[in-house]
């Protein structure tokens, strides 16, 4: 990887914090943020995996770095799952989101009512909601834990489909590798919410992401079976 700051360890543990993980960097054993939704160790095992650091933005912040990507085989696989959003919405005049409609403006974490999402194209007046994925082979299923924030996103998105407002549910796999995304039946009242959402007329997409020089990019549009 070239990025320039980027720096290279060997991924150690995560902390009781589910926000801190240890690495060994230099045989150095150093403290990092994890930029990830829940505990890692309950998607994957990285222990002993070669991992790649950049510096935290914030000088306030507890550490000097952020866990950003983990070697899988002979790339690189982005780790960080605040990326998508910031990667989406760079991409999103591209024509790989014509189906969108007109998307000359685009507003970030607006509240409609009540609910903050991610993106916004007042526009079509459409809610965008990303969900990233975290996977090491090249099927995925989502969601992977409890999805009990997820649930009740789902029936406030409802809610808004009924008033009126269109929404565009993106799943985004963080390995370019992934060629399917399932949507599974383990966690029933997810499935049934996301079910209701998608009879109301959501749009699910799928995407992957590939880091190409340090950099991460959308790659391809994947399948989401449901």
């Amino acid at each position: 990887m070239v990025e320039k700051h980027l720096i290279h360890g060997i991924f150690i543990a995560e902390n009781k914090n589910r926000f801190i993980c240890r690495v060994a960097v230099d045989s150095e054993e150093i403290e990092c943020y994890m930029p990830s939704s829940c505990r890692l160790e309950k998607l994957i095992d990285i222990k002993g995996c070669e991992v790649v650091l950049r510096p935290n933005k914030s000088e306030r912040a507890r550490t000097r770095y952020a866990l950003y990507a983990v070697r899988k085989g002979r790339q690189f696989i982005l780790i960080d799952q605040t990326e998508p959003n910031r990667i989406v919405e760079a991409c999103l005049h591209n024509r790989r989101f014509s189906f969108l409609g007109k998307r000359a403006c685009i507003q970030r974490e607006k509240t409609i009512d009540g609910y903050k999402c991610d993106l916004f194209l007042p526009e079509t007046n459409t809610v965008i909601e990303i969900k990233s994925i975290i996977s090491f082979g090249n099927k995925a299923r989502f969601p992977n834990v409890l999805p009990q924030r997820g649930t009740r996103q789902l029936n406030q998105l409802h809610s808004l489909i009924e008033k009126g407002v269109k929404v565009c549910y993106l799943l985004v796999s963080l390995n370019p590798q992934i060629r399917e995304i399932h949507i599974g039946e383990e966690y029933a009242e997810f499935h049934t919410a996301f079910q209701k959402c998608i009879n109301a007329g959501m749009l699910c997409k799928g995407l992957s992401i590939k880091l190409v020089n340090g950099t991460p990019e959308i790659q391809s549009t994947v399948p989401v079976i449901f």
